[in-house]
């Protein structure tokens, strides 16, 4: 690695800095970064540039990464108006067809705005942005969308731990289809309000973001392709074993070395007018925060804690600016995530037990049709530290995961589950401990007869070596009874990718920090299942840190 670097700086101007580093390795990497950055003030004007390139060539790919701020204002003593411009270009073009990747993209924004000075507790501000956004076609970067937006907002901040924020924007978007023609003008109104309260010594934390708004929805269709092994997240299976790569032949793998497919999702051409509604809320309750050091009721109460988070993103066709908690069939698209920790005695080493509860719903509109997923969880964690050396997990669940598939009915399935993983780890030193665990776990397709049971048992082992790296290995033992012979996506769901029979599993993963830069990550899987040959897979990985 070589770099180098100026800076310049005066005390009643400011200052400016260019940086510039070159990185190359033996395994045909080269790496080229320039930055600059500066902020200059000057009689009540500031200028603020801020520019970062960067330039990579490996064995697979070579990529370019543009990115430019630039601001300028003039400050007075109760406003600021000013314009800025952002924008940034990620290329990949693949060594072996020079093609431009999918992933790459572009954008650029101009900005007016009128705001408050930052030294204010009471903030407002306006702000009128064009941005084009840009995507490949035809292995080039042509534009995919235009948009205006005009904001206003209110922040509110007090010393007290309170923060509210507050936002209307309205935009107008033009997007481009696959003729190269603008065909759907959208004119959507949106808001937004957030709330962040810490009370009581941060015994009760709070925090609310809520947004609406309307516009247009597109239903959207989708396509898989294939990549390098690893590098995707689904699997094809030829259920029908015609060696086509049908649209209802693709899974979200379950191993690594299945793992050669990506989802791209494309927009289509049908759109219609929704209205959309987000809400995050979290609160979060920790009594011994207040009470550690209280006796009675009040130092019992000082063991329990409680952590809720939950987000829905919702859009429907009828006016409801406000998130419908009920099963709606109105509503068009859903993403739903609900998660509770009930804890006593969180913050003892020795020993503690965690009640979890986890819901999960997700739909969207396809051009094919609808396709709903949901999966809801009740878990009971225990940990005790028996001696110094020795710790004992436990965790018992019980749950049930659904889908439902409007053009592939035969995906669709309802599978309830329980489960019951026990561990015992000992850990002679600090830096290094061995594990073995038995899990058992029994699922039932509660829509037709499958039922599939698991016994596991795992070894494991993990050693950090101080500053410069550590080694994991495991290896697993698990026996799988189904009483159906189909392979299908809903075999693949219950089996978790195994086989009915005997299977075996094993992993080693080696990380060495190389120096402050490089970092070196090995990793090597197998298995094997009754009458299969067995599956080995491994990878290198350098990373480097600038």
């Amino acid at each position: 690695r070589v770099g180098a670097g100026i800076q310049f700086f005066r005390k009643n101007l400011g200052v400016a800095s260019l940086k510039v580093d070159v990185l190359q390795t033996q395994i045909d990497y080269l790496g080229k970064k320039a930055g600059f950055y500066s902020n200059l003030k000057q009689n009540g004007f500031e200028l603020e540039a801020n520019l970062s390139y960067l330039q990579s060539q490996n064995l697979m790919s070579n990529t370019s990464f543009l990115r430019h701020k630039f601001l300028l204002a003039k400050h007075f003593k109760y406003f600021t108006l000013g314009i800025s411009e952002n924008a940034e270009t990620n290329k990949w073009t693949s060594n072996n067809t020079d093609s431009l990747g999918f992933n790459s993209f572009s954008f650029n924004e101009l900005s007016a705005f009128f705001n408050e000075p930052d030294s204010s507790k009471q903030k407002y501000f306006i702000i009128y942005k064009l941005r084009e956004d840009k995507l490949p076609f035809n292995n080039n970067l042509e534009t995919y969308s235009n948009s205006k937006d005009l904001s206003a907002g209110l922040s509110l901040i007090q010393k007290k731990g309170i923060r509210l924020n507050t936002r209307l924007n309205y935009r107008e978007l033009a997007i481009k289809d696959s003729l190269n023609k603008f065909f759907n003008n959208e004119n959507a109104l949106s808001g937004r309000a957030e709330l962040q309260l810490q009370l009581f010594k941060n015994s009760i934390t709070w925090s609310s973001f809520y947004e609406t708004g309307f516009g247009f929805e597109t239903k959207k269709d989708y396509q898989y392709i294939e990549v390098a092994t690893g590098q995707g997240q689904f699997t094809w299976i030829d259920y029908n074993k015609n060696g086509i790569k049908e649209l209802d032949e693709f899974e979200i793998a379950k191993f690594a070395d299945e793992a050669n497919f990506i989802k791209i999702v494309l927009p289509g051409l049908e759109t219609e007018k929704i209205f959309l509604s987000q809400l995050n809320q979290s609160i979060n309750l920790q009594a011994d925060r207040v009470w550690s050091k209280s006796a009675g009721f009040k130092g019992f109460l000082a063991h329990f804690s409680n952590r809720f988070a939950f987000n829905i993103i919702q859009k429907a066709n009828h006016d409801d600016y406000f998130p419908d908690l009920t099963d709606n069939p109105d509503i068009i698209s859903l993403n739903w995530n609900l998660r509770n920790v009930f804890s006593f005695r969180s913050t003892n080493r020795n020993w503690q037990i965690d009640y979890i509860y986890d819901e999960r719903k997700f739909k969207i509109p396809l051009v094919s049709g609808i396709e709903y997923k949901e999966q809801f969880k009740n878990s009971v964690k225990l940990k005790w530290k028996i001696k110094k050396q020795f710790t004992l997990f436990n965790t018992s669940s019980m749950g049930e995961q659904s889908n439902f598939s409007e053009l592939f009915s035969w995906k669709s399935y309802k599978i309830n589950s329980v489960s019951n993983k026990i561990a015992f780890q000992f850990q002679p030193k600090i830096n290094h401990f061995g594990k073995i665990s038995y899990r058992y776990s029994g699922k039932l397709n509660s829509m037709s007869i499958e039922k599939a049971e698991t016994h596991e048992v795992k070894l494991s082992y993990n050693q950090n070596i101080f500053k410069k790296g550590s080694v994991q290995a495991s290896f697993s033992t698990i026996n799988v009874f189904y009483n159906s012979d189909d392979l299908s996506t809903i075999s693949y769901e219950m089996l978790d990718g195994l086989q009915p029979g005997q299977n075996m599993l094993w992993e080693l993963i080696y990380n060495q920090r190389l120096s402050d830069v490089f970092q070196l990550s090995v990793n090597y899987t197998g298995r094997v299942s009754e009458n299969n040959p067995v599956i080995h897979y491994g990878g290198v990985q350098i990373r480097a840190n600038f």
